[in-house]
């Protein structure tokens, strides 16, 4: 059995790695949804467009002449070309190596559902669904802005290689961020857009349009926040086992959050109070409830996705709790015993999580498993 499990291993890693050297020019399609990645927009005739998204970046372009990335394009294209369907839009991505080799992908979409529209006063045919082609100017090994042309007609990428268009435009965006922002730096934390010590913004959105012959509009940096900081109280209630025993409990306390853009997180840092119910018999034979107070400190870090409340899915999460015994009554915990939980499942409100008691160095544990219904946190 580990001998097999072993191949497998080792299977895995090799087709991994040459599915990686086949797919290497691919890029994560969430960079390129409009809804979750701005970016500098041009728009173009007959309602094309051309977005820029610069990531982390000061300039634009890399410094390639941007007619012969257009022209190695089509090179690439017309090889498939013939193959493609004229009622139905694609996706397209291009790398450009000028210094080795380029490559192209080309994956169907949806039908283009053609429509008849007047703008100005001029008839002219659009479509439900355009074509795209992404196109990823390679320097040094990186890719560092992404061409995203939005399109009626994929040929129609040929013309814009006539008078400079796209090279003029890029020059005149270099020429602004250099004038408007020359203290705008590339960031140094990959998982945000700014830099990490002087937060200098390194993301731009644009817009502009072509008017008599001439490109005019305005850039503005995109100043997000790396950190937002709030302060939020908690309470809870629970029910648990321990040892056996039904034991109902509250906790309630202040939780500071900080939710991050890049990537989309949450981390929480908060304080906790937690009586603990139990139920027994005293010297009379009647019913007395014991109440013993915990106070504790938890840590929480969670990830959600872009336009969705990070808490309203059944998912796994990793929250860490420790809490000491402040009050004892009864016989049912030892002195100097420590209440510890890590990870749950969560689905909004309510959550499921293991806890452990013990004390005298982990003397003593009792595990026991906490159901709970939350709010504010």
């Amino acid at each position: 059995m580990k001998r097999l499990l072993f191949i497998i291993i080792i299977l895995n890693c090799l087709f991994t790695k040459q599915l990686q050297a086949q797919m290497y020019w691919e890029v994560a399609p969430w960079v390129f949804d409009l809804k979750k990645s701005n970016g500098i927009e041009l728009k173009l005739d007959n309602t094309n467009r051309l977005f820029i998204h610069t990531f982390n970046t000061t300039t634009i372009g890399n410094g390639e002449d941007f007619s012969k990335v257009i022209e190695s394009f089509f090179e690439n294209f017309n090889t498939v070309k013939d193959s493609l369907k004229e009622d139905r839009a694609y996706k397209i991505y291009f790398r450009y190596n000028a210094r080795g080799k380029s490559a192209l992908s080309v994956v169907p979409d949806k039908p283009k559902n053609k429509r008849f529209v007047v703008i100005d006063q001029k008839p002219m045919q659009v479509y439900e669904n355009q074509n795209i082609i992404y196109i990823f100017p390679q320097q040094k090994e990186s890719i560092t802005n992404v061409f995203e042309f939005r399109l009626n007609e994929l040929t129609d990428l040929q013309q814009y290689r006539q008078g400079d268009l796209i090279n003029n435009f890029i020059a005149k965006l270099n020429r602004e961020i250099k004038q408007k922002y020359p203290s705008a730096k590339p960031a140094t934390n990959q998982k945000t857009y700014y830099n990490k010590d002087d937060f200098y913004p390194t993301r731009f959105n644009g817009d502009y349009v072509i008017k008599n012959g001439s490109i005019d509009g305005s850039l503005k940096p995109i100043n997000k926040k790396v950190g937002r900081y709030t302060l939020s109280p908690s309470v809870a209630a629970n029910i648990q086992n321990y040892q056996n025993l039904f034991a109902p409990s509250f906790n309630a306390g202040p939780s500071i959050y900080i939710k991050n853009d890049y990537p989309n997180s949450v981390l929480r840092f908060g304080a906790y109070w937690e009586p603990v119910f139990l139920f027994g018999k005293n010297e009379n034979g009647t019913t007395k409830v014991y109440r013993n107070d915990f106070v504790g400190l938890v840590y929480e870090s969670r990830n959600y996705k872009e336009g969705e409340k990070y808490n309203n899915n059944l998912t796994l999460f990793a929250p860490m709790s420790i809490a000491y015994l402040v009050h004892r009554s009864g016989d049912y915990f030892e002195k100097n015993t420590f209440q510890l939980g890590v990870g749950g499942v969560k689905y909004g409100a309510m959550t499921m999580r293991p806890f452990m008691y013990f004390n005298n160095f982990f003397k003593g544990v009792s595990p026991s498993i906490q159901l709970s219904i939350g709010f504010g946190r």
